[in-house]
């Protein structure tokens, strides 16, 4: 009789008794089966596979850390991938879980999969030697009621049997469809739970090994944390259903349906992928054909962060020819540069963002000549989230440089305020006008509004100069602070000066972006000078508005003053 607080010792030896070729199971299978030789045929696409080792199974060492709550980000992964003495503990731990995958790859091509693959496996992860347990007192908790929920068997005796008998179901023809065979082993490990640690993490490393020494898959890419963590209860509860039952059925329909899910997921990243070396190839080509090489365009896809080595090793070129190289890319926005202590290191933002985000979408490379193409798509009527996500994505293949040095790129900061207000004030929709004046309009409260909006800044400052300069540190002392929030009822009032020497229709409202940031030590002052700041254009527009630190303020409604405000406090200020 199974209990939660007594060592499981009477745990099932495999096989299970239990039919697996139920209807559902079998058509389960089939899908799974074809979405796993789809994503294998997407992987063959890309000839050079350190391209997906580096980036799909990095992301499966973060998730698949992350469901035992060791939680890295992104973008820390893959900065100190190559200087993993920099790292964080967390950090650190997902970097382990990618060396001990490609351990586990190299084991297994000398040898099959085995007990002692795992031991090698759960050793890299721990960095440390681990063994079967010889000492009770292990047992599972519920994370958040801190109750136990399992407690798998004990006696070094016992585990190595059970041990045994996983390794012989291994290996051993059954009769059964392999992806029903690797639910069965994979949750008879987890059951086993043969080490004091790192189970959970071992045990999915051995699920892409037994796909890949069954030739399912001939990468190691299938990225199925994902999977589990955006179901972890149910995967949990599963588990425990076949401890408790023999309940079987239900926890094979879930790891084939991960399978399938996640196969598809990864497919459809790696397309991405390469859809985005596509347009980084043509783009570079056309924008610098003189240090265009194929090895090139490789080694900056091989992972979102490269350094000035990467292509020196590559044998591109020699160090300072390689530096000049990542910095005409950086100038033409493929690349961008960051100091990390005494290195610099350069990011692939565009591919950095397609492996941190849910969906596969990316805008192309684009020339200042290309960008006009982008203000019909921001005419049309908009969710402010799918505005903000495309102005985002569109500022960022300029770069700031470009948009504040150039003509034609106004349309682009209009958008990014009139995304940010229509999100603040919770509109429905938001365009930007296919005319000369106004420059957007929101559907708010079943209304359609339309403003003229404009930018209030400091008044000596030049963000085009700013930009020109190469990035570095600066002090902001506090006297900075004070004399920012001393400039904003001038900076309000040179917005107002200009639109009032524009003719507007009284049917209009106005917008006013301030665009400065005191850190909050004058807020109160600053705001209660709204009024008195924007007073001359409450005859002009029917409304008057101010956006703000993720607010808007309603200042003026039909020439008397207002006090709606809409968002909570916050600092988009730049």
């Amino acid at each position: 009789m199974w209990r939660p607080d007594k060592p499981f010792n009477d745990l099932p030896s495999l096989p299970p008794k239990q039919d697996f070729e139920s209807k559902d199971i079998l058509k389960q299978c089939v899908k799974s089966h074809s979405s796993l030789a789809k994503l294998d045929q997407a992987c063959k696409l890309i000839p050079n596979q350190t391209i997906l080792i580096n980036t799909l199974l990095l992301l499966e060492a973060k998730d698949s850390s992350e469901i035992e709550n060791i939680v890295t980000t992104t973008d820390d992964l893959f900065r100190y991938v190559q200087a993993e003495n920099q790292a964080d503990p967390a950090t650190k731990e997902a970097i382990r879980y990618r060396t001990a995958l490609l351990t586990g790859l190299n084991e297994i091509s000398k040898r099959p999969l085995n007990i002692n693959t795992a031991n090698i496996i759960c050793s890299q992860l721990k960095d440390v030697e681990m063994d079967i347990r010889r000492v009770p007192g292990t047992a599972l908790a519920n994370q958040r009621t801190r109750e136990i929920i399992y407690t798998p068997p004990e006696g070094e005796q016992l585990l190595r049997q059970l041990f045994s008998n996983w390794e012989i179901y291994l290996h051993n023809e059954h009769g059964i469809d392999p992806l029903v065979q690797m639910a069965v082993l994979h949750y008879q490990f987890e059951a086993i739970h043969p080490y004091t640690d790192g189970n959970g993490r071992t045990g999915r490393v051995l699920n892409v090994l037994f796909l890949i020494e069954k030739q399912l898959l001939s990468s190691p890419v299938l990225y199925l944390s994902r999977y589990i963590i955006s179901n972890k209860d149910k995967y949990y509860d599963l588990l425990l259903e076949v401890t408790r039952k023999q309940e079987w059925s239900q926890w094979v329909l879930f790891m084939l349906k991960a399978v399938e899910e996640t196969a598809e997921w990864t497919r459809e990243k790696i397309l991405a992928i390469t859809e985005l070396m596509e347009s980084a190839t043509k783009f570079v080509q056309a924008q610098l054909p003189k240090i265009y090489s194929h090895e090139l365009i490789q080694v900056i896809f091989q992972q979102p962060y490269c350094r000035i080595s990467d292509l020196v090793d590559a044998g591109i070129a020699k160090r300072q020819t390689a530096s000049e190289y990542l910095k005409k890319l950086v100038d033409i926005r493929v690349l961008q540069e960051q100091q990390v202590g005494r290195e610099k290191i350069f990011i692939n933002p565009k591919l950095m963002r397609l492996l941190d985000q849910p969906n596969n979408s990316f805008l192309p490379y684009m020339s200042i000549e290309t960008l006009a193409n982008h203000f019909s798509w921001m005419t049309q009527w908009r969710a402010p989230g799918e505005m903000n996500e495309y102005v985002d994505e569109l500022m960022n293949s300029v770069g700031s440089k470009t948009l504040f040095n150039k003509a034609g790129t106004t349309f682009i900061l209009e958008a990014w305020i009139a995304g940010h207000f229509a999100e603040v004030v919770g509109a429905k929709t938001v365009r930007l006008i296919d005319d000369q004046w106004p420059d957007l309009e929101v559907e708010l409260d079943d209304q359609l509004i339309r403003f003229e909006a404009i930018e209030a800044d400091m008044p000596d400052r030049r963000r085009g100069d700013e930009y020109k300069l190469a990035p570095r540190m600066y002090e902001d002392p506090v006297e900075n602070w004070v004399a920012r929030a001393e400039a904003v009822p001038g900076a309000l009032q040179t917005a107002v000066r200009k639109k009032r020497a524009k003719h507007y229709s009284k049917h209009e409202n106005l917008l006013i972006y301030l665009n400065i940031g005191e850190f909050g030590i004058r807020h109160r002052e600053i705001i209660a000078a709204f009024p008195d700041a924007t007073k001359d254009a409450r005859d002009i527009f029917k409304s008057v508005w101010i956006l703000w630190k993720e607010q808007a303020f309603e200042v003026w409604r039909d020439g008397e003053a207002s006090q709606r405000v809409y968002g909570e406090p916050g600092g988009f200020v730049d």
